[in-house]
């Protein structure tokens, strides 16, 4: 399998073309040897076909930087398919949302306090998508406390400032970009730190708007746009698109100071912007 090796530049694509393989012949696998034994093929298929529809393959990238950070060189096998599970576990964990979701017997509602929405924000996306690869990818390679230290310092407000992106595309974005429905995110009525935000400073108005649309499946456009209105005008928008400069400006500073190899540093220099860039 042909992977990245350079040691003074860390290529993205080459490392996702890479785990992209090793999901193939993994599946691949899988298909052959449901075959053999007589059993439906049907399971492995599906998420080969789930899989190869897309995705940013954020967190393999994560957990390849994060063991050559730590000194390793190139892709070896052990770390692409360590690199591989963490993009399988999160299909997963997305079909099995997709599967919550369509749920009729649940109508969200967001919270008044942004104190618990981050900190859902710091547990699902900030450790799960960012921290927790990094140190994946160091622990492969042996890194000692101060790497470890390192990542974390970059991991959690980056994932932070990521969550909070996009949840403000989720309610701002264009489907094109996100690649699922204008109203998704507002019909499930996501505990979001954005909406936690609007409730705290909205007036009843505004607040009998949120709860009126937020959480409801049946939201039109119409609804969306209100919601979207008062977003606006409590200032919860322009307060997240500060909160997410913020975390990135920390998870930067931690990459100033800490003793990163330098094509490494430059590679989540740039997925910080990349991964947390307006587009709304």
């Amino acid at each position: 399998m042909n992977a990245p090796t350079a040691a003074s530049y860390f290529d993205q694509d080459a490392v996702r073309r890479a785990v992209d393989a090793t999901l193939d012949d993994f599946l691949a696998t899988q298909c052959r040897s449901a075959h053999r034994r007589g059993l439906p093929r049907q399971a492995a298929q599906a998420l080969s076909d789930f899989l190869g529809s897309g995705g940013k393959r954020v967190r393999p990238t994560l957990c390849v930087a994060g063991w050559q950070a730590a000194g390793g060189t190139g892709t070896p096998d052990p770390v692409l398919k360590a690199a591989a599970s963490l993009e399988m576990f999160h299909a997963f964990a997305l079909i099995h949302d997709d599967i919550i979701d369509a749920s009729d017997t649940r109508r969200g509602h967001p919270t008044a306090d942004p104190g618990p929405a981050l900190t859902i924000t710091r547990y699902k996306t900030a450790k799960y998508t960012i921290e927790g690869p990094l140190l994946l990818g160091a622990a492969l390679a042996g890194a000692d406390d101060a790497l470890r230290s390192t990542l974390s310092a970059y991991g959690l407000p980056m994932g932070e400032a990521f969550q909070l992106r996009d949840d403000l595309m989720g309610v701002f974005g264009n489907p094109d970009d996100t690649g699922k429905p204008a109203l998704d995110d507002l019909r499930e009525g996501k505990a979001t730190v954005l909406m936690a935000l609007a409730l705290r400073n909205a007036d009843r108005t505004q607040r009998r708007v949120l709860r009126d649309h937020v959480g409801n499946p049946h939201l039109t456009d119409d609804g969306a746009r209100q919601v979207r209105t008062v977003l606006d005008d409590t200032g919860a928008r322009a307060t997240a698109e500060e909160m997410i400069t913020r975390r990135r400006q920390k998870a930067l500073s931690a990459l100033d100071t800490g003793a990163l190899p330098t094509h490494i540093a430059h590679a989540l220099r740039s997925m910080a912007f990349s991964a947390t860039a307006r587009t709304t």
